[in-house]
């Protein structure tokens, strides 16, 4: 498994002791992936500069404890700033039927060689096909790892069923995801910060 989490701080002195936090909520010594969490521009510049949250994380990959530093995100500016920084390993941003706004940022993000997760396959659980969510978004192929919700054992069942068939959407299925997206439009996020 690859042990990934994420923090909201912005500065250095937060970030440490968010790594910190993590590191023993976690019971481990060593994070694969750490993330800076849904910054939106002005914050994205706090965290870079003197002082900012990723001196810290740079420290704590020179440290050992952490082994990757990426992004997570929701708007399609960040996303395009995070491709020119050097440091972005993996971006994480909304991807599913309805959410696809971020396609070409995606296949930008193979170009680079930057791991693409995708978040709310399943819109939120507004997509009640987890299925065919996870076939959908598993279809382009820059994506890196896609991140569904499960609660029971048997979405965990069904989703791995789901990953697990490589061949292309059947015209029924395209024509099930065209339903789910006349039905719930093109814009997920509703800002209702279920998130």
């Amino acid at each position: 498994f690859v042990l990934a989490t994420k923090s909201m701080a912005r500065t250095k002195d937060a970030m440490a002791a968010d790594i910190e936090t993590s590191l023993g909520n976690l019971r481990t010594s060593y994070i694969d992936l750490y993330q800076v969490h849904n910054p939106n521009m002005e914050q994205l510049e706090q965290v870079l500069a003197p002082g900012g949250a990723l001196e810290a994380l740079l420290e704590a990959r020179a440290a050992g404890k952490i082994g990757h530093i990426g992004i997570t995100a929701h708007a399609k500016e960040v996303f395009e700033k995070a491709l020119t920084l050097d440091w972005v390993e993996t971006i994480m941003f909304p991807y599913n039927i309805v959410e696809n706004q971020g396609e070409e940022l995606i296949a930008r993000s193979k170009e680079k060689g930057i791991g693409f997760i995708a978040m709310k396959p399943l819109a939120g659980g507004a997509i009640e096909d987890a299925s065919l969510a996870i076939r959908y978004v598993l279809q382009n192929d820059a994506v890196t790892v896609v991140i569904p919700g499960m609660a029971a054992p048997q979405e965990l069942a069904q989703n791995l069923a789901a990953a697990e068939d490589e061949g292309p959407l059947s015209q029924e299925e395209q024509e099930r995801a065209r339903a789910v997206r006349e039905e719930l439009g093109t814009q997920f996020c509703r800002r209702c910060n279920y998130c």
